[in-house]
């Protein structure tokens, strides 16, 4: 894949992520010493907790791992699918039985550098720089800055982050004691239902700081693509779709059971490199795939069996907005 990402010790947070494609030698840290990912309860103070990571998915199409919160009463997962593109899925979720406690919030940390480097938010009225305590309403993302390190030879990419549904909160964390504090705090609130949490990271070139070019990313995750099963039926209960539509914005992917060809439609905007699981598709083995009708050559497309009942295909390319595709598996 293109990106790599490293792990604290212990497994608590991720802590640096580098883009091997435009930077082999991993010279540049995306995150800039910040930490990625912190799950903190409603009294917004992270406390260390012992932590396991596993390995669900590793494959040629996407690798997916789970990092388990072991703390008791209320064990937390937290769950990564990582795809070639650069592209990151997290579904956070709680394991308790029974209903969800409202304070889950998910907190990113960056360093404060004192400029107009940070997050900043993006929607499609503004590019607004983050400040400690000010709340942001709407179908908006973020997107961090990362500074020009001293000596370089590759311009240091940017990282965005897309809630799962439209109307998410973003609300800026105000530290205890600003002369201790050396890095800010963003967390994204109300973006999933029933204690379920989905967003997306994904690295992007410099010059999307722009709000009309950042914006196609978050319409596009927010409002997916419609899919229909010639046979079988959308899954509208995978664990990571937060809002029953067949599109699991915790994984990334569509979901169809049952079905062998799906027609995609992409709607209002591009749909690149669009996943989709198979669940019990009725084949045997790595069927051939067809697009509209041609068999596809297999280097444009990414298929694996997840489980034993289950494959998952991704398709290495783009849908224009508008168009239709027929995918079968045969």
């Amino acid at each position: 894949g293109e990106d790599k990402l490293r792990f604290a010790e212990k497994g608590q947070v991720v802590t640096h992520w580098f883009n091997l494609q435009k930077d082999p030698f991993r010279t540049v840290n995306l995150l800039q010493g910040g930490s990625l990912l912190e799950v903190i309860d409603s009294s917004g103070i992270p406390v260390p907790v012992p932590a396991m990571i596993e390995l669900l998915e590793s494959s040629s199409a996407r690798v997916r791992f789970q990092r388990r919160n072991l703390s008791l009463p209320s064990p937390r997962l937290e769950e990564y699918t990582v795809y070639p593109n650069g592209q990151i899925f997290v579904f956070i979720r709680a394991e308790e039985v029974g209903p969800p406690k409202p304070g889950m919030a998910l907190l990113l940390t960056t360093p404060f550098f004192g400029n107009p480097n940070g997050w900043r938010v993006i929607s499609p009225e503004g590019n607004l720089p983050v400040k400690p305590g000010a709340t942001f309403e709407g179908r908006h993302l973020l997107l961090s800055r990362v500074p020009l390190p001293e000596s370089y030879w590759v311009v240091p990419d940017d990282l965005l982050l897309l809630p799962g549904q439209a109307g998410a909160r973003l609300i800026t964390h105000v530290p205890l004691d600003p002369r201790l504090a050396i890095r800010r705090r963003v967390s994204c609130e109300q973006s999933g239902k029933g204690g379920r949490m989905a967003v997306q990271l994904r690295i992007t070139p410099s010059f999307l700081e722009k709000p009309d070019l950042a914006e196609k990313y978050r319409g596009a995750y927010q409002d997916p693509a419609k899919l229909t099963a010639q046979s079988g039926n959308l899954v509208i209960d995978d664990p990571g779709d937060l809002n029953s539509d067949g599109f699991n914005e915790g994984e990334g992917c569509h979901v169809v059971r049952g079905a062998r060809a799906v027609e995609f439609r992409a709607g209002a905007y591009d749909r690149a490199d669009p996943v989709i699981k198979f669940v019990s598709p009725g084949v045997v083995g790595l069927p051939d795939v067809r697009i509209d009708g041609r068999i596809a050559n297999s280097s444009s497309y990414n298929l694996c069996w997840e489980r034993h009942d289950t494959l998952i295909l991704r398709w290495n390319g783009t849908i224009p907005a508008g168009g239709r595709s027929l995918f079968t598996l045969e």
